[in-house]
């Protein structure tokens, strides 16, 4: 097993950049980003639908470290894995009362969106999907 925070950091901006980050952020900037993501949904998400995918995305390169198996070896991984399925917990109780908007996709985070939102927002998810939101002014 390699054992430093280094060999980690490395190994996710390695792949951040192989997934077309050009300025990757470190681990810690990465759960970071998506704690604030979740947070923001918990309230009733501000912004656009392009924002809300576009935030969205620091998830799917989580799940691209949390699958690589080079990262897997490095010590940091733990902690990361964990603070991941915490954030995770937060987020699908989030979605959980929202509508499935993309049945077909991949993965959990992206089938679902948050049932509240800004006006921007619930507008956007009306004339995307048809579906209808609760507003929420922040």
């Amino acid at each position: 097993m390699m054992s430093n925070g280094h060999d980690f950091t490395e190994r996710f901006e390695q792949i951040a950049r192989a997934s077309g980050w050009s300025s990757p952020p470190r681990p810690a900037q990465a759960l970071g980003m998506w704690e604030e993501f979740v947070e923001q949904c918990e309230h009733g998400y501000e912004l656009d639908l392009s924002e809300y995918l576009n935030d969205l995305s620091v998830r799917n390169l989580l799940q691209k470290v949390l699958d690589d198996v080079e990262a897997q070896r490095v010590a940091a991984y733990g902690p990361f894995a964990q603070r991941i399925r915490l954030i995770d917990d937060r987020f699908r109780d989030v979605v959980s009362q929202g509508p499935l908007v993309r049945q077909g996709s991949r993965h959990w985070w992206e089938r679902t969106i948050p049932a509240d939102g800004a006006p921007e927002f619930v507008e956007d998810v009306r004339e995307r999907y048809s579906v209808e939101l609760r507003t929420v002014e922040n």
